[in-house]
């Protein structure tokens, strides 16, 4: 088994180390304006959405993720209150709005809390909203005008900071709730056919952190106590860091030990890629060993005097390349085939003088010759290759 590097193991206690060091770092608040159902954080709306139950009780509290357009027919057909608590109400279609609008004409009631509307919202209901920043960072003197409130009673709700109101609306069929400590309008009833629409123009009062400001809670019950007490639709399809609308990485982006792990991942990886390249080999490219092509040559020789059928010719080259060997290894030189000259060679050579005297007489017939036949020259090669083996033996 091949043992890891130590490099490698110093990485990974760096990336165990970070992770959780980061895990178990107190966290900073986070005051990112979700105002989701389950979020905990101050301007989220876990608090309000557990409080539905009691406010409306008896009665069911279910939570839609989807658009008004895209409901079921049973949906929009029973009587029902719903609740926009949302700064991203721009996002409703033109469609999902005329659903709603056709659900309040029937007889349910909507509350919208948000700080702006779409233009064909904004112009159906003839309502307009306007927006202004606090210098403390608050908005107070929050009163509820109407029976069976006072308006002496006021509500103080921090760290908003944007404090938006009503400039115009229908008169003929908007009743105004509630004001500011500006005396601006921020709450209103419109009727519309056999129901309501509540609009507040002020969505992060009803956050946890509003809820939990002194007695804001009740100022916000008494809000929502102006819808009937039935079946209540809570909204989280416009919510701006609702399901619909996260990344599939929410969770690891939504812890800081999970995204701190998930930054160095991706850091170690680009390292990674970075120098693996740099001390990646070239390929080393196959060089062939040079090809022996001296067979090919004999070869393509042979061939050429087998078509020309010059026998003799090709019998004189091998008794000349036969007269080179003894020559140059065993340096014998044998011109006349005498006797001697063939008992010298059967003694240097070993090979026997019956060989040399049978050769002698193929080189005589060769050379009293001008043309001699194919037999000849099979029989003069199969004399010397014979010659050559007893060589080899020797």
């Amino acid at each position: 088994m091949k043992r890891i590097k130590p490099k490698y193991l110093l990485l990974l206690a760096m990336f165990v180390t970070i992770t959780v060091v980061n895990y178990y770092q107190p966290q900073p608040l986070d005051w990112k304006p979700t105002l989701a159902e389950n979020d905990k954080i101050p301007f989220g709306n876990y608090i309000l959405r557990q409080m539905l139950p009691q406010l409306f009780h008896g009665h069911r509290v279910s939570t839609n993720f989807v658009t008004p357009y895209e409901w079921e027919t049973k949906t929009t057909d029973s009587l029902q209150n719903i609740i926009f608590v949302t700064t991203e109400l721009n996002k409703m279609d033109s469609l999902s709005w005329d659903v709603l609008q056709n659900m309040v004409e029937n007889g349910s009631s909507i509350f919208i809390a948000t700080n702006t509307l779409p233009s064909y919202i904004a112009k159906s209901l003839k309502t307009k909203i306007e927006s202004t920043y606090t210098i403390n960072d608050s908005i107070g003197g929050n009163s509820l005008v109407a029976r069976p409130f006072s308006a002496a009673k006021k509500y103080q709700f921090n760290k908003i900071g944007l404090q938006n109101y009503f400039t115009s609306y229908d008169t003929l069929n908007t009743k105004v709730l509630g004001h500011d400590a500006a005396d601006s309008i921020n709450f209103i009833s419109i009727q519309w056919g056999e129901g309501q629409i509540l609009l507040h123009s002020s969505p992060l009062v009803f956050t946890n952190f509003g809820m939990l400001h002194q007695q804001n809670h009740q100022y916000i019950a008494h809000c929502l106590s102006y819808l009937p007490n039935r079946n209540t639709l809570w909204d989280e399809a416009y919510h701006p860091y609702s399901e619909a609308n996260s990344s599939l990485l929410r969770v690891i982006f939504n812890n800081r030990a999970l995204n701190a792990a998930w930054q160095m991942l991706l850091a170690m990886t680009i390292l990674m890629v970075f120098l693996y390249n740099r001390r990646r080999q070239r390929a080393i490219p196959v060089v062939k060993p040079p090809q022996n092509t001296s067979l090919a040559f004999a070869y393509t020789i042979a061939r050429l005097y087998q078509n020309r059928a010059n026998h003799h010719d090709a019998g004189l080259k091998r008794i000349q390349y036969f007269n080179d060997k003894l020559r140059t290894q065993y340096g014998i030189s044998i011109t006349t085939f005498s006797a001697e000259e063939i008992a010298k060679a059967a003694t240097k050579t070993g090979v026997e003088p019956k060989y040399f005297q049978k050769l002698a007489d193929m080189i005589q017939h060769f050379s009293r010759s001008t043309k001699v036949s194919e037999y000849n020259l099979i029989s003069l090669n199969e004399l010397l290759e014979t010659i050559y083996q007893k060589l080899k033996k020797n």
